[in-house]
């Protein structure tokens, strides 16, 4: 019974270590692909698809004060977080267009249906 018990114990312990890697602290995120730590007014963005090339946006005072609105009160549940990381993107993704893109080459963003979800 005391093996048992053990076995249980040190198959709790190796679960509950997996949850404490080291891939899941940003700090080391950053360091090893040789990052600075993001701020409001200066941080990277993938500009290409698998983040080839990086792009350095920065927000104003307002954007980002729009962008945090959107996840006030705090969420309830994870599908409701999800629900506002979508509106959060989708009203961010024109301004780091404009930002980052010349005119010609901006996406088009249907603004009605960002609005319709916030």
């Amino acid at each position: 019974m005391r093996r048992l018990q053990l076995t249980v114990l040190l198959i709790g312990i190796v679960f509950v270590a997996g949850c404490s890697t080291l891939t899941r602290n940003p700090q080391f995120y950053l360091s090893y692909y040789e990052l600075k730590s993001p701020e409001i007014s200066d941080f990277e963005t993938c500009a290409s698809a698998g983040c080839r090339q990086l792009s350095r946006l920065s927000y104003s005072e307002p954007e980002w004060q729009s962008i945090r609105a959107i996840f006030e009160p705090a969420q309830q549940n994870a599908a409701e977080e999800r629900e506002r990381l979508l509106v959060a993107v989708g009203q961010s993704r024109p301004w780091s267009a404009r930002k980052t893109a010349p005119r010609a080459t901006l996406p088009r963003t249907n603004e009605k249906a960002v609005k319709a979800r916030s």
